[in-house]
């Protein structure tokens, strides 16, 4: 019996600290690249209707559909691409029966970085940009603020518009 009971007490201490393990997994491991809308030096909310495609073999992939009176957006990266293209797309009303659409093209080149913490939390693809260009048709330019994208929710990129 009293072995029984010494068995029990160190199968009880072994649990306890093995059930103290921590593993220190982000509660989100989705990686997106965050955009600010600016005119001038001032943060502006987008009072038109935004559309944001990502544009891979010939074809466009919608990713915001009727952005409204938005201040940001959170745009994800392809995990394996050199660089990303994708077409900003604003529907602005001129008068009660036509709108207007204007479009720009945005290309981010950039480094995929497959980040690893343990097997528990798995893989994850973070990206480290290199370089941004894009057409003038609305934006004046845009500034990569922070070039590391990860899990964090830090602004990447300033759109400047015209």
């Amino acid at each position: 019996m009293k072995g029984l009971r010494i068995f029990i007490s160190l199968l009880f201490a072994v649990s306890l600290i093995m059930g103290c393990a921590n593993v220190d997994c982000p509660l989100n491991n989705t990686v997106y690249s965050h955009w600010s809308f600016y005119n001038e030096d001032k943060a502006v909310s987008i009072g038109d209707t935004l559309y944001f495609y990502a544009r891979a073999n010939g074809k466009d992939t919608l990713l915001i559909n009727r952005l409204y009176n938005a201040k940001n957006m959170d745009v994800p990266l392809s995990y394996y691409q050199p660089a990303d293209t994708f077409i900003l797309e604003i529907h602005q009303p001129i008068s009660a029966d036509s709108i207007g659409i204007w479009q720009d093209m945005i290309i981010v080149s950039k480094d995929n970085l497959d980040h690893f913490n343990s097997p528990e939390c798995g893989i994850w693809h973070e990206h480290s940009v290199t370089n941004v260009i894009n057409t003038n048709v609305t934006i004046d330019s845009i500034q990569v603020v922070k070039s590391k994208i990860d899990t964090n929710e830090d602004e990447n990129f300033r759109i400047y518009f015209k």
